[in-house]
């Protein structure tokens, strides 16, 4: 038998021929800028010099993995991002080694490149790489700068008129086509890219930040829903035939015959929030914002938790971005609330889910657990909008929500009860400091408030149900969700915590950051992160209160010790300000800052 013939690595020319073509014709190339291969993998091009080889690539992609386990295993260091919904390529992008992509690359040396249009298929790059995945920062953003016109605006946000040719306009509709696409692919990094691009081209402006076009969009996605899903918010999965664009290809790589429809009605409704985050005022009509509402509110009562976190979101991005303090309290009274009577009704746990007995999918009280858990998510995502401290000055509202928050922490159902844990974190940020901020927003109203409710007196009618969270009881879900709720509320209200009122919530939260358990690695990484932020560690330089307060900040900062730390000092009792300064010494300390990765 033969021996296997050996290719010869040497110099190998893998050159791109004399020319290659475009959509105006060919563009002649010299024969030595050809690229070809060394001994080592590496690709040379004598215009870039060379490339890095592949086993650099790999031993810098495994030496970034080691770096990674090592910040996930080092508890006392660096805390990861929880939460996050960033995909890789989004991630890969901000890395300054990967800085210099294909797309970039290429348009650097030939910017027309983003204006040829695929002969097979006759659609723009920028619409074949929306379908294919591509991030914003790789692709999708520079080849939306490097041609522009079809689409107006400008990378700093300006409202420029787009071409109106026949031509422009067809491009303009294959963008839409490929964005609901992308949407409805089987993959999961198609959809999240997807979404994120929605989000950026609403704030890159343009065509999408014109109100007729952003109501097209929405109004399309929400019809498809409604048409595909067949009402489906309280269906359970239905799946449908993998997207195929009108030329007959079948959308993202690797996709399947058959995709869960549930997937993709939150994916949709995400991107609707997306759009309403980042929209321009006036850009989306009263019409579009009552459809939103209405999809909210529909689809806040699916079987599926993700499908409420997402209706939730529009809920709240449609009153922060279209609506005012009006809409925000009528939506709170009718859909989280039950206060559609002006009797001043609280919300009764027995009666949320008067509208069918099935056993649902967390078990136990069926559509009842579902509609409280739609219900506490409703009412996170409106209090954290503009109009949540107006909401929490309202009295009847006020009393209504601590008394459903207060029920469904008692609720057996794990999952409602993180729901109303997470719920604390806003009640508590968004409640006015001292009764004089409550009576300048009365929303209007000529009436006094007798004993208004401030963030200290909630947060001490509040403790004892943080306290029955903080046991080693509890489940590690609730926990984690309790830690993110409190985390939130530091972040709102700096000092809330530091005062007497707040020490039983710190050194519940110290003993479980100190806990030592190997079962529960994540909640004593959640609880550090409380701390961390509540006792100030990283208020050094990044200070945005008054300047008596900013100084007061930067002494402790020379001395070596958060102003959180020396109130919590101040505060403590006993020996648990000598642990809690140990404690920051040993671990908080080495945290890096949390600002900037978002924390929890």
């Amino acid at each position: 038998i033969a021996p296997p013939m050996r290719r010869n690595n040497s110099r190998t020319s893998v050159g791109l021929g004399d020319s290659f073509r475009t959509g105006s014709g060919s563009l002649a190339t010299h024969p030595d800028r050809g690229r070809s291969l060394t001994s080592t993998g590496q690709v040379y091009n004598a215009r870039f010099g060379r490339s890095p080889s592949r086993d650099s690539v790999v031993a810098y992609s495994s030496s970034m993995q080691r770096r990674s386990q090592r910040d996930k295993d080092r508890s006392s260091a660096t805390l990861s991002r929880a939460g996050s919904s960033c995909s890789l390529a989004a991630n890969i992008a901000r890395e300054p080694f990967l800085q210099h992509t294909m797309v970039r690359d290429v348009l650097s040396l030939y910017p027309e490149a983003a204006s040829v249009v695929d002969d097979r298929t006759g659609k723009l790059p920028i619409v074949l790489a929306i379908e294919h995945g591509k991030s914003w920062e790789t692709a999708v953003g520079p080849l939306l700068e490097a041609f522009s016109q079809p689409f107006g605006g400008g990378g700093d946000g300006g409202m420029a008129l787009p071409d109106d040719s026949p031509e422009a306009k067809a491009h303009r509709d294959s963008l839409q086509a490929a964005l609901f696409l992308a949407l409805s692919s089987p993959e999961s990094h198609v959809r999240e890219e997807a979404i994120r691009t929605v989000g950026k081209l609403a704030e890159w402006g343009g065509v999408y930040g014109m109100p007729g076009n952003l109501d097209g969009i929405v109004s399309e996605w929400l019809d498809t829903m409604v048409k595909h899903g067949n009402n489906s918010a309280n269906s359970g999965h239905v799946t449908t035939e993998t997207p195929i664009s009108p030329e007959g290809i079948v959308v993202g790589p690797g996709a399947s015959g058959a995709i869960d429809w549930i997937q993709n009605q939150s994916s949709h409704l995400i991107a609707v929030a997306e759009v309403l985050l980042h929209s321009r005022p006036e850009s989306v009509s009263d019409r579009v914002a009552r459809l939103c509402l209405d999809a909210g509110r529909e689809y806040l009562n699916s079987k599926d938790g993700n499908v409420r976190e997402a209706a939730a979101r529009v809920l709240g991005n449609t009153l922060n971005s279209v609506g005012d303090a009006d809409d925000a309290a009528n939506v709170m009274r009718e859909v989280v609330l039950n206060l559609g009577n002006d009797d001043g009704t609280e919300f009764s746990g027995s009666s949320a889910g008067q509208r069918g007995s099935k056993k649902g999918l967390f078990g136990g009280g069926g559509e009842d657990v579902v509609t409280k858990h739609g219900r506490l998510l409703a009412c996170n995502s409106i209090l954290l909008t503009q109009w949540g401290g107006d909401l929490l000055a309202t009295p009847d509202i006020c009393d209504a929500i601590i008394a459903m928050i207060h029920g469904c922490i008692k609720d057996k159902n794990t999952v409602v009860r993180s729901a109303a844990y997470h719920a604390i974190g806003p009640l508590l940020g968004k409640s006015h400091k001292s009764g004089n901020d409550i009576s300048r927003q009365q929303l209007g109203s000529t009436t006094a408030i007798a004993n208004p409710r401030t963030a200290t007196s909630t947060l001490k009618e509040m403790r004892s149900d943080i306290l029955r969270g903080t046991r080693a009881s509890e489940q590690v879900d609730v926990q984690l969700a309790l830690a993110r709720g409190l985390t939130s509320a530091s972040r709102m209200h700096p000092d809330l915590f530091l005062c007497k009122g707040g020490m039983p919530v710190m050194d519940a939260a110290l003993m479980l950051a100190m806990s030592s358990s190997v079962k529960r690695p994540n909640v004593q990484k959640a609880f550090q992160i409380f701390l961390w932020v509540s006792l100030q560690m990283g208020v050094r330089g990044n200070c945005n209160d008054d300047s008596i307060e900013q100084e007061e900040k930067a002494v402790a900062g020379e001395n070596g010790v958060s102003p959180g730390l020396e109130k919590y000092i101040g505060l403590a009792e006993g020996e648990n300000g000598r642990i809690m300064m140990k404690f920051v010494t040993q671990t908080l300390a080495k945290i890096e800052d949390l600002d900037d990765q978002g924390g929890l």
